[in-house]
């Protein structure tokens, strides 16, 4: 069993009918509808326990209450990370036993290694403290968060834990939730419930669209600042830039975000104390404040926290220090 992943979904009651692989990927957000589709047509995926897996197909429709198992290869790690060391790495470690470290990631530390980032990521920071995370997919990370965001990682130690934790995101029982600073004053609660894919202008950008996959954001207002609020932000679903792209669509992009942040301001607004401030923020202002889930080994509910850095603590002390003016 080391060498395959095991997921089971049960298809909650509220979700409408839909196609299985548009399912899965929604659900299973670290692998991508490629690697899904192929899983059921090699018949690792089957439903309400059928034992013709092999008649499965990728626009299989499954309905409310359906079982889903999976039973799929481990995916190869074709690329040796690189252990490197991060002298204040221990600081970041929130919790740690013998199944699960939590990590407060600080802003500009990109997660995985990439192109433009093969090094000083957070992956290769945990292999220098624990080099048996290279038997683990993702270094067994369990999600991941933007460089230029904040807070709260949740990472694996060992194949068990691994699964178990990715059952749980898979099935959307790992809860997070974000804090934020946006422009302007959304409603004082309010959910967002746009697809989301890659733009078709820009292909580093994601961007609202139709043929985008299912994505779930709800917010509260926690407070309102002159020219900008401060917001709590639950995600239901786990896609790329999620929270960047929902508040941009709806009017209220994040202070801080380059990416996203495309807003007309008027000239009463360019008046405005704050609004320098706001504008020369030099990343999103967004943080993984916290997070809720069963642990993998003794199933009991735990929730960690992240105190906001200093960087969105200060920003936020030296707007309410300045002349009220909305």
């Amino acid at each position: 069993m080391d060498d395959y992943f095991i997921y089971k979904l049960n298809v909650p009651i509220d979700t409408s009918k839909q196609r299985l692989d548009t399912y899965l990927s929604d659900s299973l957000i670290e692998h991508s509808r490629s690697q899904v589709q192929q899983w059921i047509k090699s018949g690792y995926v089957s439903v309400n326990n059928s034992l013709n897996c092999s008649g499965l197909k990728p626009n299989s429709i499954i309905y409310p209450l359906d079982q889903i198992q999976i039973k799929a290869p481990k995916p190869k790690i074709n690329e040796k990370w690189i252990p490197q060391k991060q002298d204040n790495f221990d600081n970041w470690i929130i919790y740690e036993d013998d199944d699960l470290i939590a990590i407060d990631k600080p802003a500009g530390i990109v997660v995985y290694p990439a192109a433009g980032h093969h090094d000083n990521t957070l992956v290769n920071f945990l292999l220098s403290h624990y080099p048996q995370l290279e038997q683990l997919p993702r270094c067994g990370l369990i999600h991941r968060i933007d460089k230029d965001t904040s807070g709260i990682l949740l990472c694996a130690k060992n194949q068990f834990s691994f699964l178990k934790l990715a059952d749980q995101m898979a099935n959307r029982y790992i809860k997070r939730t974000y804090l934020a600073i946006v422009f302007s004053h959304p409603n004082l609660e309010g959910s967002i419930n746009k697809p989301i894919g890659r733009d078709s202008k820009n292909r580093k950008k994601m961007a609202v669209i139709s043929s985008g996959k299912h994505a779930l954001s709800y917010y509260k207002r926690l407070e309102k600042l002159s020219l900008c609020s401060i917001i709590q932000v639950n995600i239901e679903t786990g896609r790329t830039h999620q929270i960047r792209v929902h508040f941009h669509h709806i009017g209220f992009p994040l202070v801080g975000d380059q990416v996203y942040s495309k807003r007309r301001f008027s000239k009463e607004d360019k008046k405005n104390n704050c609004f320098e401030l706001l504008k020369s923020f030099p990343r999103q202002a967004l943080h993984a404040q916290k997070i809720n889930f069963k642990h993998p080994k003794t199933n009991d509910f735990i929730e960690f926290k992240s105190n906001l850095p200093d960087d969105l603590s200060s920003l936020i002390k030296e707007i309410k220090n300045m002349p009220y003016h909305y």
